[in-house]
Protein backbone atom coordinates (compact mmCIF):
# COMPACT_ATOMS: atom_id res chain seq x y z
CA UNK A 1 0.00 0.00 0.00
CA UNK A 2 1.72 3.52 -0.84
CA UNK A 3 -0.05 7.09 0.27
CA UNK A 4 -1.41 9.18 -3.10
CA UNK A 5 -2.94 12.23 -3.41
CA UNK A 6 -6.74 12.09 -2.29
CA UNK A 7 -7.70 13.41 -5.81
CA UNK A 8 -5.69 9.88 -7.25
CA UNK A 9 -9.20 7.80 -8.72
CA UNK A 10 -8.97 4.17 -8.51
CA UNK A 11 -6.55 2.96 -11.36
CA UNK A 12 -4.97 6.25 -12.28
CA UNK A 13 -1.53 5.80 -13.12
CA UNK A 14 1.20 6.93 -9.84
CA UNK A 15 4.64 7.56 -10.22
CA UNK A 16 7.16 6.08 -7.86
CA UNK A 17 10.68 5.70 -7.44
CA UNK A 18 11.89 2.61 -6.77
CA UNK A 19 16.45 2.22 -5.89
CA UNK A 20 18.58 0.02 -7.21
CA UNK A 21 17.02 -3.30 -4.97
CA UNK A 22 13.89 -2.80 -6.01
CA UNK A 23 12.77 -0.55 -2.43
CA UNK A 24 10.49 2.16 -3.24
CA UNK A 25 12.46 5.96 -2.55
CA UNK A 26 12.00 9.33 -2.37
CA UNK A 27 12.00 11.12 -5.64
CA UNK A 28 15.88 12.31 -6.55
CA UNK A 29 16.92 15.19 -5.77
CA UNK A 30 15.96 18.80 -8.21
CA UNK A 31 18.58 20.90 -9.83
CA UNK A 32 18.33 23.48 -7.29
CA UNK A 33 18.61 21.17 -4.10
CA UNK A 34 22.02 19.62 -5.69
CA UNK A 35 23.31 23.15 -6.43
CA UNK A 36 22.59 24.55 -3.26
CA UNK A 37 23.85 21.38 -1.26
CA UNK A 38 26.80 21.92 -3.32
CA UNK A 39 27.31 25.27 -2.77
CA UNK A 40 27.07 24.34 0.87
CA UNK A 41 29.66 22.07 1.12
CA UNK A 42 32.09 24.21 -0.89
CA UNK A 43 31.42 26.84 1.71
CA UNK A 44 31.71 24.91 4.80
CA UNK A 45 34.45 22.76 3.78
CA UNK A 46 37.75 25.57 3.97
CA UNK A 47 35.92 26.43 7.43
CA UNK A 48 36.30 22.45 8.67
CA UNK A 49 39.77 22.27 7.02
CA UNK A 50 41.34 25.65 9.15
CA UNK A 51 39.27 24.57 12.38
CA UNK A 52 40.91 21.33 11.82
CA UNK A 53 44.52 22.77 10.80
CA UNK A 54 44.22 25.30 13.78
CA UNK A 55 43.44 22.65 16.39
CA UNK A 56 46.18 20.76 15.16
CA UNK A 57 48.59 23.78 15.55
CA UNK A 58 47.44 24.71 19.04
CA UNK A 59 48.12 21.01 20.26
CA UNK A 60 51.68 20.89 18.54
CA UNK A 61 51.99 24.13 20.24
CA UNK A 62 51.16 22.68 23.34
CA UNK A 63 53.15 19.74 23.32
CA UNK A 64 56.29 21.69 21.91
CA UNK A 65 56.00 24.23 24.38
CA UNK A 66 55.87 21.21 27.25
CA UNK A 67 59.02 19.68 25.68
CA UNK A 68 60.26 23.32 25.62
CA UNK A 69 59.88 23.30 29.41
CA UNK A 70 60.92 20.39 30.12
CA UNK A 71 64.55 20.74 28.48
CA UNK A 72 64.92 24.23 30.30
CA UNK A 73 64.18 23.07 33.28
CA UNK A 74 66.49 20.02 32.66
CA UNK A 75 68.89 23.30 31.93
CA UNK A 76 68.32 25.37 34.83
CA UNK A 77 69.06 22.33 37.26
CA UNK A 78 72.07 22.37 36.09
CA UNK A 79 73.03 26.03 35.46
CA UNK A 80 71.16 26.90 38.53
CA UNK A 81 74.11 25.76 41.32
CA UNK A 82 76.77 27.09 39.13
CA UNK A 83 74.92 30.48 38.87
CA UNK A 84 73.69 31.14 42.55
CA UNK A 85 77.62 30.12 44.04
CA UNK A 86 78.65 32.59 41.45
CA UNK A 87 76.40 35.12 43.01
CA UNK A 88 77.53 34.41 46.61
CA UNK A 89 80.82 34.43 46.17
CA UNK A 90 80.63 37.57 44.69
CA UNK A 91 78.03 39.48 47.27
CA UNK A 92 81.00 37.75 50.04
CA UNK A 93 83.58 38.78 48.42
CA UNK A 94 85.89 41.52 50.28
CA UNK A 95 86.06 44.73 48.66
CA UNK A 96 82.33 45.29 47.61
Amino acid sequence: MMPVLASATAGSTVMVWIDASGQLTDRPLRRSQVLGQTVMAAGLAPVVLGLLLGSAGLLAHGVLGRRRMTAWDADWQSTEPLWTRRRRASRSSPGT
